[in-house]
């Protein structure tokens, strides 16, 4: 047999001196776990949240999970979903699950993670203003997991309304 969803056959005849009777087959199927499926949850912006992470559930499977330092999982943890706790100072690292059954136990399905958030897209709003113009709009979509944003104009300039969010109006000076 080899790793993985393999099918086999035993087989046996019996014989005298006459000769040997036809063959009775029997198949065998060795039900090794395959690695779990894609796994669901955040990869960023996880810092001091409890969040979910799972995998599609199979049959028969017990799951695994390992975290990286500053993880803590809250609850069940041989399921094929955890609830995950992360340090107010969690970095980066992986998680990683793998699934067990009879016949042994699968290859680990990971995902790295991150404490912070992803850097934002790219910010819309004019390129070029005149000194003195007023309620000048830039804004970036929303970043999952951010709470906050901080903003930064060149000096003389002020943010008048906005900071913190996604957007904000600008007076040019």
């Amino acid at each position: 047999f080899t790793a993985g969803f393999a099918t086999s056959s035993i087989t046996v005849s019996a014989g005298n001196g006459c000769g040997v009777s036809p063959v009775r087959v029997r198949n065998v199927t060795l039900n090794m776990p395959g690695t779990p499926g894609a796994m669901t949850g955040p990869s960023t912006g996880v810092c001091g949240q409890l969040v979910t992470y799972a995998v599609p559930a199979v049959a028969g499977m017990t799951y695994s999970w390992t975290l990286p330092s500053g993880a803590t999982i809250i609850g069940a943890a041989n399921t094929n979903s955890v609830n995950v706790q992360f340090s107010s100072s969690f970095g980066t690292g992986t998680i990683a699950v793998t699934a067990t059954n009879l016949c042994g136990t699968s290859a680990q399905r990971g995902k790295t993670v991150r404490g912070t958030t992803a850097q934002p897209a790219a910010i819309t709003g004019l390129t070029s203003v005149c000194t003195g113009q007023t309620s000048v709009t830039y804004s970036i979509s929303a970043v999952a997991g951010a709470t906050t944003y901080l903003w930064t104009v060149p000096t003389g300039c002020t943010i008048t309304a906005g900071q913190g969010t996604t957007s904000i109006n600008v007076t040019m000076s």
